[in-house]
């Protein structure tokens, strides 16, 4: 594969028009990063603001009735909007081969990874995509990833990748297994199409970067999920906003852990009580701010739940990672994204001071829990979708595998009735979540900014 040109214009179309992506410009043997990757300093993170001190909560789960367990879920929810789970009862293997899966997706031969393209692709239940949205953000993300639409387990098995098939059917059936132990004892239909009706899986894989400072990996953003669930590899590099103005925190990769991540639909639902957090807003821990929805019907289920998408994500080595992006800040627009990290490392979380953020280390075994926006929604506020971001990895290519819990694309979300019986007044409207997710990827990765869109 012959190396493109220095201009912007032939790396774009190598990249992007040419289904390369940024993994096929690694492999030309680039040592430096190309121009359209390079991030203005503002969007750079500064190791100067990162806050060590600080850590996203870790939740042993192995007594699901515990009602500290309850408490835990609910107060990291309300203060953070991200949150690490251990002793979850997915098995420490699955979760290996899971990540095995991704980076085995993205060593196939370039030819063999493009006929998973938009224009190649057999299904739309699968589709390969570099950066974020190439089209409408202005430099491009450290990243290509496939992303694996949960319809059925028949059109799975028929249309997703062989290499990494069986893995992921696995992950889908266990996360939705998973999601119904996290919160309420009872999901009614309309309920679970507003949540999990569309659910998307992603492979994530971002390359070795020769300076990842100047880089994303993922622009900060939230997540318009309902909830996201993110396995991390062993790399690190995932940042949450903190809890004071441009402070970032890291989420270590810990093993066995999945991230959980509350979207910005959670937080429309939730009228702002839960928080879709900026991932490169401290709610009030009290019983009575509790979502106070003991049981979830079939209308708020569709809500949360209907539209699962896993997503396998792939950061090659950056030879700059410092000035690039893994994945820019942003909160997630699920209710709830469900996270396998590898154990790189690089997701950050805003931390609680200015411009902070915090490291969230991958933890052997752990899932990262991650508020998204439509559970901050549906809370009214109540639960928080954090920013976050990623970073990609000098030396070593990183994956991760977010389960993204989406409502489904008709869903209407907003304030439940519950969070508003007592009076309190709603901060979002209702808007359809169809329109939430185009908003979301009409235009870069910039913070939790897509939340306002449903704001009254």
């Amino acid at each position: 594969m012959s190396r493109p040109t220095s201009s912007s214009s032939d790396v774009i179309d190598f990249v992007v028009h040419n289904g390369n992506g940024v993994k096929g410009l690694v492999d030309t043997g680039l040592e430096t990063v190309p121009e359209p990757y390079i991030q203005p300093l503002e969007e750079r993170l500064d190791p100067t603001k990162f806050q060590p001190e600080n850590s996203i909560p870790i939740i042993d789960v192995s007594n699901w009735d515990d009602p500290k367990v309850e408490d835990s879920i609910c107060d990291a929810a309300s203060k953070w909007g991200f949150f690490q789970i251990v002793n979850h009862g997915v098995p420490l293997e699955v979760l290996e081969n899971l990540k095995n899966a991704a980076h085995s997706f993205f060593q196939l031969p370039s030819e063999e990874r493009q006929k998973y393209l938009k224009e190649n692709s057999p299904s739309e239940v699968v589709c390969l995509c570099t950066s974020f949205s190439p089209q409408a953000e202005k430099v491009l993300e450290w990243k290509d990833f496939l992303r694996l639409s949960w319809v059925s387990e028949d059109q799975a098995s028929a249309f997703w990748p062989p290499v990494c098939k069986s893995g992921m059917i696995h992950e889908v059936l266990a996360s939705e297994a998973l999601l119904k132990r996290l919160g309420v004892k009872e999901i009614d239909k309309t309920t679970e199409y507003k949540l999990m009706a569309s659910p998307i899986l992603s492979l994530n894989y971002y390359p070795c970067c020769p300076s990842p400072e100047l880089t994303a990996g993922v622009g900060r953003h939230s997540d318009v999920s309902a909830i996201t669930i993110l396995l991390q590899d062993d790399t690190g590099g995932l940042y949450v906003r903190g809890t004071s103005e441009d402070s970032w925190i890291h989420v270590p990769p810990v093993t066995g852990a999945l991230v959980i991540n509350i979207g910005d639909v959670l937080q429309i639902m939730s009228n702002d009580k839960y928080k879709s957090i900026e991932h490169r807003a401290i709610a009030n821990r009290s019983k009575n701010r509790r979502l106070g929805v003991k049981e979830i019907d079939k209308t708020t289920e569709y809500k949360l739940m209907a539209s699962p998408i896993l997503s396998l994500n792939y950061y090659p080595c950056c030879p700059s990672p410092e000035l690039t992006a893994g994945v820019g800040r942003h909160s997630d627009v699920s209710a709830i994204t469900i996270l396998l990290q590898d154990d790189t490392g690089g997701l950050y979380v805003r931390g609680t001071s200015e411009d902070s953020w915090i490291h969230v280390p991958p933890v052997t075994g752990a899932l990262v829990i991650n508020i998204g926006d439509v559970l901050q929604i549906m809370s009214n506020d109540k639960y928080k979708s954090i920013e976050h971001r990623a970073i990609a990895n000098r030396s070593k290519n990183r994956v991760s595998i977010p389960f993204f819990v989406n409502p489904g694309p008709d869903a209407t979300i907003g304030p439940l009735p519950e969070v508003l019986a007592s009076g309190e007044t709603p901060i979002y409207k209702h808007v359809v979540f169809s329109d939430y997710f185009k908003h979301f990827f009409s235009k870069g990765h910039d913070g939790k900014n897509t939340v306002e869109f449903a704001k009254i």
